[in-house]
């Protein structure tokens, strides 16, 4: 198809990223443990997903330094704070936000919310995106914490997105 990433699989190959994701966290038991958490856990993706799409617009689309740069000040003024309060809402409504997004373990939600953090740092350059947001802040520095999570974080490759 053209495509990257692709995740071959038993003969089968799949193709986009949150498709691909999505069956590897049913696979090891991070999409959630009912129907309705495995709901929950999508509409925290998607919403992860719905934050990051305007991006390449001024990360890579748009050429003209001064319609790239009002771009993103409308990005991090208006669309972001909406997106950004709304998953505060959510994360709260769980646990008051001392846990995770979904249930009472660690799901594929969660760590979407750590890539989105690391992709706003990256192709934004926000030093720290959830800084007005205490509970997503929390969330990451949990997720971070998780003992195979940090050893992945302190070896993947340094990329520019």
């Amino acid at each position: 198809m053209g495509q990257v990433p692709i995740l071959e699989y038993q003969g089968h190959k799949l193709f986009q990223s949150l498709a691909i994701s999505r069956f590897l966290a049913k696979k090891f038991g991070l999409a959630g443990k009912t129907e309705w958490e495995e709901v929950k856990v999508d509409i925290v993706v998607d919403t992860a997903d719905d934050i990051l799409k305007p991006v390449p617009q001024f990360f890579r689309v748009e050429k003209d330094e001064k319609k790239k740069e009002e771009l993103r000040n409308t990005y991090i003024q208006e669309t972001l704070p909406n997106f950004l309060k709304n998953l505060e809402n959510i994360l709260k409504s769980q646990n008051n936000g001392d846990g995770f997004f979904v249930g009472d373990s660690l799901t594929w939600a969660d760590l979407q919310i750590l890539v989105l953090c690391s992709r706003l740092e990256l192709m934004v350059k926000l030093t720290n995106p959830f800084g007005e947001y205490p509970k997503l802040k929390g969330l990451v520095e949990r997720v971070s914490a998780v003992p195979k999570v940090a050893a992945w974080l302190a070896k993947r490759p340094k990329t520019s997105f």
